[in-house]
């Protein structure tokens, strides 16, 4: 599913198996727990995961130069295509 980011369109794919872990390693915490417990810094490293399976060239400084809070609607929706969270 394409989702444009910082004016760049991304074509985010499903979660693999490695950028569940790299997830999980860098919050320090398990998929379920990450549900009860989403920080705006949670949502960052999983959107930043998902562009950078993509573009691995991709750095976290231009992602956080490039992004703001405003951006969190499309943020939202990465997250739920990225990690096949239905939609209730």
């Amino acid at each position: 599913m394409k989702f444009e980011i910082a004016g760049k369109e991304f074509d985010i794919q499903s979660a693999k198996t490695k950028s569940v872990l790299e997830i999980e390693q860098k919050l320090n915490k398990s998929l379920a727990k990450i549900g009860d417990e989403f920080t705006f810094g949670d949502i960052c490293t999983i959107v930043f995961i998902a562009m950078q399976q993509v573009d691995n060239q991709l750095t976290y400084e231009w992602f956080t130069d490039n992004t703001s809070i405003s951006d969190m609607p499309v943020f939202n929706e990465v997250v739920a295509h990225f990690l096949a969270i239905p939609k209730s």
